[in-house]
């Protein structure tokens, strides 16, 4: 069965818009200044907790924010965070887990529609590298990833170009591995439609190709299309 390579620095495209996404979650859902102020504790655990993410302090980060999600766990962002923090270590099981508990909450609150799509592209990310680990139900990750970045591009959603490319490549392995599992189980009819997919969104992903994250990822998505 051929593979797909995957360049590690293709996984740093989901590390790049950290900061967008925690401005954006800042700015939807946190508390006023003085709702913030009768809590104190929560607020700096969890400001703490994403700084220590941003500085590559994982442990410290996963400590404030499991903190902050015990103290209040109603919170999505808690969760969130500690999704992101699992997914950087590399335990895609609990970043899969984190970011489920993530959507189960922001779907409960009005007006989370773009945080929601966001958290379910993170979790198809983690699907994905699931997929790839030796023993994994390669097939039912990659489906979940494809299922999960289909809810991550809600109709009447504006996504900018990071996200699409972000989208569109993700789904273009997503569909290659899985026509390269058909293959290897000779399903040649299925094969052919899946790498027709991958084909199609890479072709999408080369199309917008954001700089500098995308450059990173370009030969993945030559591969798929046939690029020298």
């Amino acid at each position: 069965m051929r593979r797909v390579q995957i360049s590690i620095a293709s996984l740093m495209v989901v590390v790049a818009g950290l900061s967008i996404i925690l401005a954006l979650g800042r700015s939807r859902v946190l508390p006023a200044r003085t709702a913030a102020s009768s809590r104190p504790d929560l607020n700096a655990d969890r400001a703490l907790g994403f700084r220590a993410l941003r500085k590559g302090r994982l442990a410290e980060a996963r400590s404030r924010l499991l903190s902050a999600a015990r103290s209040s766990p109603s919170r999505y962002e808690d969760y969130f965070g500690l999704g992101l923090v699992a997914y950087a270590a590399g335990d895609y099981n609990e970043a899969h887990a984190r970011y489920s508990q993530a959507i189960g909450l922001a779907e409960a609150m009005p007006g989370h529609r773009g945080i929601v799509a966001d958290l379910h592209r993170r979790r198809a990310q983690a699907s994905l590298a699931l997929s790839r680990q030796p023993g994994s139900s390669a097939i039912l990750h990659c489906r979940a990833a494809l299922d999960d970045l289909a809810k991550g591009r809600p109709a009447g959603v504006n996504l900018d170009p990071q996200t699409l490319f972000l989208i569109e490549s993700t789904s273009a392995e997503a569909e290659q591995r899985l026509g390269d599992f058909m293959a290897w189980e000779g399903d040649r009819k299925a094969a052919a439609a899946h790498h027709a997919n991958a084909k199609r969104h890479a072709q999408a992903a080369l199309a917008i190709r954001p700089q500098p994250e995308a450059s990173r990822t370009t030969p993945l998505m030559n591969e798929i299309v046939g690029n020298k």
